[in-house]
């Protein structure tokens, strides 16, 4: 989690790797059997970051807004085989993913930002605090592509 200028290419392409070439390759091994057999239906976990911009997390959100793009896609490219593709946008709730987040690592970037460069940091600070509350005192929940709220607990 930094400013999308301090990520080096390597770190872009471990994030995209992952939330979006990742989805890629397994739908890819999926599909056969689902257009011989006539149905099935593709469900991409994203994120509510893949419909927003979150600063100091845009390369996570632009690889989950790739993965929405590819999902509705899928999804109108594959309806008439009987095919369906959905998205599920969790929103935030306590995980560990904090510390998993990445940091940019080239920091000389940051110092033309003045105050924006301290942007993450405190976004970190806050999702970390959030994870440290009770979960019954949060109500979960996410988005589906179709626009249909559902309760994720």
């Amino acid at each position: 989690m930094d400013l999308a200028e301090t990520v080096t290419m390597a770190q872009a392409q471990r994030q995209f790797d992952t939330n979006f070439f990742g989805v890629l390759r397994m739908n890819r091994a999926v599909l056969p059997v689902m257009k011989r057999q006539g149905s099935g239906l593709l469900l991409h976990v994203s994120s509510g970051a893949g419909r927003l911009v979150i600063p100091g997390m845009g390369l996570y959100c632009a690889s989950k807004f790739a993965l929405e793009a590819l999902a509705e896609t899928y999804r109108y490219e594959l309806a008439s085989q009987g095919i369906d593709s959905m998205v599920i946008e969790p929103g935030a709730y306590a995980t560990p993913i904090m510390e998993k987040l990445e940091r940019g690592e080239d920091p000389l970037r940051k110092s033309s930002y003045g105050e924006m460069a301290d942007i993450p940091r405190k976004y970190r600070r806050r999702l970390q605090a959030r994870e440290r509350t009770p979960r019954r005192s949060r109500m979960p929940c996410c988005e589906l592509s179709r626009h249909r709220r559902v309760n994720a607990s």
